[in-house]
């Protein structure tokens, strides 16, 4: 099975190639689910159909929905929520609802992952999609399952080492020791979910963007991220290109910026494929548009395949300070010069030319060094 997760700026149109992609695999015979983890339904619009909390067929082999957390929330979270409610003392929450308190920001969205999760164990679907919320959204949704098994892990010991140091840990109550055992199975199911959005052969993230300055800086961000917390980026898609027949003067200009931020989209992303989607005369909405966009975006390719499966780059700690490993695979290993400003890492060798967002911790760091092994530039920063 494959998992392929679309994600963006708000508004570049990854809600349409998600239905677009989803359209096509379940043309070429795939039993496809498409699923919206957005909070702010588009799906269902784009379709130009109504859709439900739950997968229905909408087309042949595909299935779709708009997944409501509001029984999952209570459904896995519940009996957690309540005994750290029970925790909490009580002169803090007095006129404070728990429920408020305790569903931290972002927890409706690793919930949609883990209903995404729950079709993937069942093993129902050849392929899921999920059309993510905007990116900030989809990163925090990502990084979730490791940070609240860190943090469920840390209470856990805190409330079982208390009870030892007590001497009450036979007088643990017997709610308390199901819930403890219960935030243990949450973590051991969170592990599992990174573990599978971390494998390279079964989950795909794709960013859509548009040749625009703004979306094409939050797309490097992102990407930086998702790569270095090791997740596969295996395609690029650049939307709302204005089509070259298009020679109105009202244009020229917007023609210009676009080719600009196209030149970036490439230093930037490369070896990754960049696929481009048109500006097209009306707006993507109903089956047969989307259809359309997925023959333009992909012509004859298949988009359940995994389109590249190197890492771009990623960062290693050492002894001394950390390792930027940049993946260059058809650059000459000749001459090569590295050029840095703020957080912008532009990297030259020979013709070639390749753009890296760096993460925040290595943007106030000093370059000590660099040297190709084999395919693979490597910085280091001290």
């Amino acid at each position: 099975m494959r998992i392929i997760l679309y994600t963006g700026k708000g508004g570049v149109g990854k809600t349409s190639i998600a239905a677009a992609s989803a359209i096509r695999c379940a043309g070429l015979g795939y039993k496809t689910l498409l699923a919206s983890a957005d909070a702010a339904h588009s799906l269902g619009d784009s379709l130009d159909m109504t859709l439900s909390s739950e997968p229905g067929l909408v087309l042949d082999n595909l299935y779709a929905q708009e997944i409501d957390t509001t029984h999952e929330l209570k459904n896995i979270w519940g009996r957690v929520r309540d005994y750290l409610t029970d925790m909490l003392p009580k002169k803090y929450v007095n006129g404070i609802s728990a429920d408020e308190l305790l569903v931290f920001p972002g927890l409706e969205e690793l919930l949609n992952l883990s209903k995404i999760f729950n079709y993937y164990t069942k093993s129902d679907y050849d392929l899921i999609i999920i059309d993510c919320a905007p990116t900030g959204e989809t990163l925090a949704m990502l990084s979730f399952p490791e940070m609240i098994c860190w943090w469920l892990d840390r209470i856990i010991q805190f409330r079982s080492a208390a009870f030892v140091v007590a001497g009450r840990i036979a007088e643990l109550p017997n709610t308390a020791l199901r819930i403890i055992n219960d935030m243990e199975k949450v973590c051991r199911y969170l592990e599992k979910m990174r573990l599978i959005l971390t494998d390279r052969e079964t989950t795909s993230i794709r960013i859509v963007t548009n040749p625009e300055k703004m979306a094409v800086s939050e797309t490097r961000r992102s990407f930086s991220y998702l790569n270095v917390c090791g997740f596969n980026v295996d395609a690029i898609i650049v939307n709302k290109v204005i089509p070259d027949a298009v020679s109105d003067d009202y244009f020229r200009n917007w023609k210009d910026i676009q080719k600009n931020c196209i030149e970036m989209i490439k230093e930037s992303f490369e070896p990754v494929p960049i696929f481009y989607a048109p500006w097209f005369e009306k707006e993507t909405v109903g089956v047969d548009m989307h259809r359309r966009m997925a023959k333009e975006v992909f012509h004859e390719e298949d988009p359940s395949d995994i389109k590249h499966d190197k890492r771009t780059y990623e960062v290693i700690k050492t002894a001394s300070g950390y390792t930027l490993s940049v993946y260059l695979p058809f650059a000459d290993k000749g001459d090569f010069s590295i050029n840095q400003k703020g957080d912008d890492f532009v990297i030259r060798v020979g013709d070639a030319k390749r753009s890296v967002m760096l993460p925040k911790f290595l943007a106030d760091m000093a370059v000590s060094g660099a040297g190709f092994e084999k395919d693979t530039l490597n910085i280091r920063f001290v």
